[in-house]
C-alpha cells in the first residue's frame, strides 16, 4: 500500500510537471491531499484491523481479503481496451485522429501535452468511462482500490501519446485518470451486486445489461475466465442499496421568466450503495457512494445531462450527542451539469462528514458538509468562445457542498442543496469563475414506493470577465418509483 501511495505522488509530480503556472500545482494538489491521506491511514487501519482479522477469520477468509494480484491479465486487459477504442475509432467511424502512425508517435512524445478542444460531454463523461476500464482491468485481478489508482493513469497516458494522433491533452489525462478513479470503483460493485447468477427470464437480462454498462471489464473477464473464477474471487459482501427511478417534467429560463419556456420531460435514476449511518466504526474506499444521474429531454437531438456523486474514500464513525450518528472522512467527488443554458464539470476530492439526528420516533434530520479541492473543472464561457473558439474555459478550484434533509418516516420528506464552486482558469479567456446551485425538493408518499416530488432550482454564473454572469431558474415535478 505503501508502494502504492508513493507511486500516487509520482504520478502527480509527473502531470504537474507539464503545467508551468503555478496555481494550478497549487490547486490540483489540494484535490489530492485527502488522497494521500487516506492510502496512508487506510493502510494504518488496515494493519491494525489485520491482527483481529486473523484471530477471527478462516484461513478461506483471509484467502478472500486477500485475493492473487494477476498482473498480466491487468495490463493486458487495460491495453486491449485502449486497442478496442482505437479500433471503433479507425475502422467504424474513420475518425481522423485514429490515424496513428511511428511519425505521430514521434512527434507527440516530442511535443507533449496541450489543452484539447474536444467536446464537453466528451471530456467530461466519455473520457472518464474509459478510464474506468484502465481501473477496472486491475480492479478484477486482484487489486485493491488504491493498487488499482496507477493502471487509469497508465491507460490514460498511453492513450494520448500512442493511440491518438492529435497532441497529447493535459484536460484528458486529469479527468480520464480521476474520473476514472470514480466510475470505476463505482461500476465495479454495482456490476458485481446487479449480477445474480439464480435469476431467470427478463430479471437475469436487465440485471446483466446494467452490469454490462456499469462494468464492460467484468463482462469480457467472465467470459474469458467463466463465472467461477471470476465471480468467487471478485465476491462482496452484501450491501444496502436504495434506489429510485423517476420521471417528469422540466421548465428553466433566464431571469424568473419560468413560464415563458416549454417544458421538457426528463427521468433519471438515484441511489444509496450502502448506508453512512451503520455500525461500522470505519469505512474502506466506496463503502458507502451516492448517485443521482438524470437526462433531460430537450429534444431529440439535443438531451440535457446531470450527474452529482460522491463517495467515502476513508471514514471513522461520529457518535453526536445521545441519539446523533454519523461519518468524518475524505470524501471522492463527481459532478457534471449540461443542457441548452449551461455546462458545468467538477471532480476532486477533500473533507465531509455526513450526520443523522432521529427525533420524536417518526422524524429525522440529516446535514452533509463537504469542502474539496477541484482537480479540474470547466464551466460554459461565450466570452471565451468569442475570444478562442472554444465555449468552455478550465482549470482548478475549490468547492463546497452541502445539504440539509428533513424527513417524517416515509411519508414526507423536504431537502435543501447548496453548492458553491469556484475555477482558476488556465485555459480560457477569463481569469476565475464561480458557480452557485441552490436547490429545494418537497416529496409526498402516494404510496410506500410511488412519490411525488416537486424542485425549484437556482443555477448562478459568475465571471471575471463580466460577460457570463447569469442566472437561470427551474421548476421540475416528477414521479419516483422506489424499488
Amino acid at each position: 500500500m505503501l508502494k502504492t501511495t508513493f507511486l500516487n505522488q509520482q504520478i502527480i509530480v509527473l502531470i504537474l510537471s507539464m503545467q508551468n503556472k503555478r496555481i494550478f500545482k497549487l490547486f490540483f494538489c489540494i484535490c489530492f491531499i485527502a488522497w494521500s491521506i487516506s492510502s496512508i491511514l487506510a493502510e494504518e487501519s488496515t494493519t491494525e484491523q489485520t491482527i483481529d482479522v486473523e484471530k477471527q477469520q478462516s484461513v478461506q477468509e483471509e484467502s478472500y481479503r486477500k485475493p492473487k494480484r494477476y498482473f498480466g491479465r491487468a495490463f493486458l486487459q487495460a491495453n486491449a481496451s485502449n486497442l478496442a477504442i482505437w479500433s471503433w475509432d479507425y475502422f467504424a467511424i474513420h475518425a481522423p485522429w485514429a490515424q496513428i502512425s511511428l511519425e505521430s508517435w514521434k512527434t507527440n512524445l516530442q511535443q507533449g501535452f496541450d489543452w484539447d478542444n474536444s467536446i464537453f460531454f466528451t471530456n467530461q463523461i466519455l473520457h472518464p468511462y474509459q478510464g474506468s476500464t484502465y481501473f477496472n482491468a486491475a480492479r478484477l485481478n486482484g487489486y485493491s482500490f488504491w493498487e488499482s489508482t496507477p493502471f487509469s493513469f497508465y491507460g490514460s497516458l498511453m492513450w494520448e501519446y500512442f493511440m491518438e494522433r492529435n497532441q497529447p491533452s493535459t484536460n484528458d489525462l486529469i479527468t480520464t485518470t480521476i474520473g476514472g478513479i470514480a466510475m470505476g470503483e463505482a461500476g465495479y460493485r454495482i456490476s458485481l451486486a446487479l449480477i445474480d447468477t439464480t435469476e431467470t427470464g427478463y430479471k437475469r437480462a436487465l440485471r446483466e445489461i446494467g452490469s454490462l454498462v456499469a462494468n464492460p471489464v467484468l463482462f469480457f473477464n467472465r467470459i474469458i475466465y467463466g463465472d467461477d473464477d471470476v465471480l468467487r474471487r471478485n465476491a462482496i459482501p452484501h450491501t444496502k442499496l436504495d434506489l429510485a427511478f423517476y420521471f417528469g417534467m422540466n421548465v428553466a429560463h433566464d431571469d424568473f421568466a419560468l413560464f415563458e419556456a416549454i417544458p421538457n420531460p426528463f427521468f433519471g435514476f438515484f441511489f444509496n450503495y450502502g448506508d453512512p449511518y451503520n455500525s461500522h466504526e470505519f469505512f474502506k474506499p466506496y463503502e458507502y457512494f451516492s448517485m443521482q444521474c438524470g437526462v433531460d429531454v430537450i429534444n431529440i437531438t439535443n438531451a440535457g445531462m446531470e450527474v452529482f456523486a460522491h463517495a467515502i474514500l476513508l471514514g471513522k464513525k461520529l457518535y453526536v450527542g445521545e441519539w446523533g450518528k454519523g461519518v468524518l472522512g475524505c470524501y471522492q467527488h463527481f459532478d457534471y451539469l449540461e443542457n441548452d443554458m449551461y455546462k458545468f464539470a467538477s471532480n476532486g476530492a477533500g473533507i465531509g462528514s455526513q450526520l443523522y439526528f432521529p427525533f420524536l420516533n417518526t422524524m429525522g434530520l440529516e446535514l452533509q458538509l463537504h469542502l474539496y479541492g477541484i482537480a479540474l473543472g470547466g464551466v460554459d464561457s461565450d466570452y471565451t468562445k468569442e475570444k478562442m473558439g472554444k465555449d468552455y474555459t478550465l482549470g482548478p478550484g475549490i468547492a463546497l457542498k452541502s445539504e440539509l434533509k428533513y424527513s417524517l418516516n416515509s411519508l414526507f420528506s423536504c431537502s435543501v442543496f447548496y453548492n458553491h464552486y469556484w475555477l482558476y482558469t488556465l485555459r480560457g479567456s477569463d481569469t476565475e469563475n464561480k458557480v452557485d446551485i441552490l436547490s429545494t425538493f418537497f416529496e409526498f408518499a402516494m404510496k410506500s414506493d410511488l412519490h411525488l416530488g416537486v424542485e425549484y432550482h437556482l443555477y448562478a454564473r459568475w465571471s471575471d470577465a463580466g460577460i457570463d454572469n447569469s442566472h437561470t431558474y427551474g421548476l421540475r415535478t416528477y414521479l419516483s418509483y422506489i424499488l
